[in-house]
């Protein structure tokens, strides 16, 4: 498992074969479903998660995301903004 700056993402090493078809990792298919649905957490490609990091945008900067579906990039720097500022951007 690795961590994101900040522990703010976590990547998993498993293939989503190996936690489907696993009993050991059956709680943990069901946790990654349920905090999905009820939007407690997101998924996403890692190499999606790089841009967020890289533009360091603070909250008094504009930012046109044009590649916003579903919009976790988004989502991403906004909750970045929140953990840095602690206060919403």
């Amino acid at each position: 498992m690795h961590r994101y700056p900040d522990n703010l993402a976590w990547q998993l090493t498993l293939t989503r074969k190996d936690i489907r078809r696993s009993e050991a990792y059956f709680r943990l298919h069901n946790f990654l479903i349920n905090e999905t649905q009820c939007g407690s957490i997101s998924r996403q490609e890692v190499v999606s998660m790089i841009p967020p990091i890289l533009l360091d945008v603070k909250s008094h900067h504009k930012v046109l995301d044009m590649c916003a579906a579903p919009g976790s990039k988004t989502s991403q720097l906004i909750e970045l903004l929140h953990a840095e500022e602690m206060k919403l951007p």
